[in-house]
């Protein structure tokens, strides 16, 4: 099941079943060049438009085409990225950087990172410019991305939904 939750209570905001991967998504005013997995946040979410919502996603529905289109909309978005998604630039991706340095391009409304944290960081973002925020630790402040940040900030509302219904769920057969 796919699912748009609100990160602070869990509440499901639109929902559609998986149909198994011969099923296609096929939603009014979508553009085929979005991809299947940008066609399940796109029908998710249209009802939202013109609202000006935030999205954060993970890295499997992050896509240049989706979040541009989102941004024509009113949704903005932010989400992880993969480093060889059609679109990101590979420019980021061959930047070599030592811990805490990142890396960032802007085109039109959309920002790209590249943060080296323990590992590769890529991100994708029509909400943020490249902006740091202080964090504080046990041994000190460290400086981190804003879009991480808020990212960090704002994922887990599916699974604070799942978490939630797990009382009430049948077993599957």
């Amino acid at each position: 099941m796919y699912k748009l939750c609100d990160r602070a209570t869990g509440y499901t905001c639109s929902f559609m079943v998986y149909e198994g991967k011969d099923s296609h998504v096929e939603p009014t005013n979508c553009f085929d060049y979005i991809g299947s997995a940008g066609k399940i946040v796109w029908d998710l979410v249209s009802p939202l438009f013109g609202k000006g919502y935030h999205l954060y996603v993970d890295n499997y529905y992050t896509s240049v085409p989706l979040f541009s289109h989102l941004f024509d909309h009113q949704i903005g978005a932010c989400g992880t990225v993969r480093p060889n998604r059609r679109g990101f630039p590979q420019r980021l991706v061959d930047s070599r950087l030592r811990l805490g340095e990142r890396a960032c391009l802007q085109c039109n409304n959309l920002l790209a990172m590249k943060w080296r944290d323990n590992k590769n960081v890529f991100v994708l973002t029509s909400l943020h410019a490249d902006t740091t925020v202080q964090i504080p630790t046990g041994t000190g402040v460290v400086e981190n991305p804003l879009c991480v940040h808020e990212y960090n900030q704002n994922m887990g509302g599916v699974d604070l939904n799942n978490q939630l219904f797990a009382p009430y769920l049948i077993a599957r057969m």
